[in-house]
């Protein structure tokens, strides 16, 4: 029995050495890295294991502060990437290069990704994950060069060319690699990549059905859209809604002269008081230099020695003068409409308790 089972395990490792061999390797080796070793000892592999558009940084273990890097929309970019494996450069199979992820996503969130495959034969393959057209102008070279300067140990180098046709919402980097034993390692760069500059994508349209009505809406920016009838909408919490606009405000007729009721009373008032300060300026440009808050604190100042009209001598004098003027008057105004009537004062005033004269005034009261 156990002559069978020695004779069992010979074969499987002559049919089959590259599983004692992955086995092997997966117990005293460690993950593939761009930086820092991730066995327990943490050893610095890589120096300068990333660059972009010039800019090195030693990457640590997962996370990296990597200093906010800018381009423009249309310009050409290099970034480049040196990784250690423990069996050599070859190993590698696979490598991810994410943009625009925003804090606690992972690059398995990101929708802008390149891909670099490599068979056990060599041949290798690039795919651009991007549905949205973020990314133009992509291609990664590959080679081999010293992990650390004055190094004997060779790393793999992808150099990683490519344009932005438009901004990704966030900034974060991400990249992941494995190797062909399936060992993995991933890495964020943070606060990572700025784009600056128009999208060179054409505008962004939906169709959609809004209060009953179809509308074909126009992306402005992320945020902002209009329709074909003129109408803005705002992109909130994953709805197009349409901006509400308030209804303009029924005006009065002025034909009839303003007062204070009429609607277009306060814009009045308002374009007066721009003309009464542009007058003021011209014939005192000194008189806005302070402010009179004083005359908020005047005080009601009573007269002394008042005397009512009715008291007044000269006022009286000139009552009763206009009241003999007028008895006359009214006097000649009767006699000449009743010539030849007879008239006896003291008999009318006996009967009716005044005279017609008097009688008259308080008819015409």
């Amino acid at each position: 029995m156990k002559i069978y089972l020695v004779c069992l395990i010979v074969i499987l490792f002559l049919v089959f050495p590259m599983f004692f061999q992955s086995s092997l390797s997966a117990i005293q080796d460690g993950n593939p890295t761009l930086g820092i070793a991730s066995s327990e000892d943490l050893k610095r592999k890589v120096s300068q294991g990333f660059t972009y558009n010039g800019k090195a940084v030693n990457v640590q273990e997962y996370f990296t502060k990597y200093k906010l890097q800018t381009t423009i929309v249309g310009q050409e970019n290099i970034a480049k990437f040196k990784i250690f494996d423990y069996h050599g450069p070859d190993n590698i199979a696979h490598f991810d290069l994410a943009f625009g992820l925003d804090k606690g996503q992972t690059l398995q969130d990101s929708t802008i990704r390149i891909e670099w495959d490599r068979d056990e034969f060599g041949k290798e393959k690039t795919t651009l994950v991007d549905p949205n057209h973020v990314l133009d102008n992509v291609r990664v070279e590959s080679g081999i060069e010293k992990c650390k300067t004055g190094g004997k140990v060779n790393c793999l180098v992808l150099t990683i060319y490519h344009t932005f046709r438009e901004a990704p919402k966030f900034q974060i980097i991400a990249t992941n690699i494995w190797n062909h034993q399936r060992l993995s390692w991933q890495n964020i760069f943070d606060p990572g990549l700025k784009i600056k500059g128009d999208s060179l994508n054409p505008l962004k349209q939906h169709t959609g059905i809004y209060e009953g009505k179809i509308y074909s809406l126009t992306e402005t920016n992320k945020t902002k859209a209009v329709d074909e009838y003129g109408n803005f909408w705002s992109f909130d919490y994953g709805i197009w809604n349409k901006d509400y606009i308030a209804k303009p405000r029924p005006q009065d007729p002025t034909w009839n002269g303003m007062g204070r009721t009429n609607t277009q009373f306060p814009e009045m008032i308002s374009n007066q008081t721009k003309v009464a300060q542009t007058t003021l300026k011209k014939v005192c440009p000194h008189c806005t230099d302070k402010n009179y808050e004083e005359i908020m604190n005047i005080k009601k100042m009573k007269i002394k020695g008042k005397l009512s009209k009715l008291q007044n001598p000269k006022l009286l004098k000139m009552m009763k003068l206009q009241n003999e003027n007028a008895t006359k008057s009214l006097e000649q105004m009767f006699h000449s409409m009743y010539p030849a009537k007879v008239f006896n004062e003291q008999s009318y005033k006996i009967q009716h308790g005044m005279t017609w004269i008097e009688k008259i005034r308080q008819s015409h009261k």
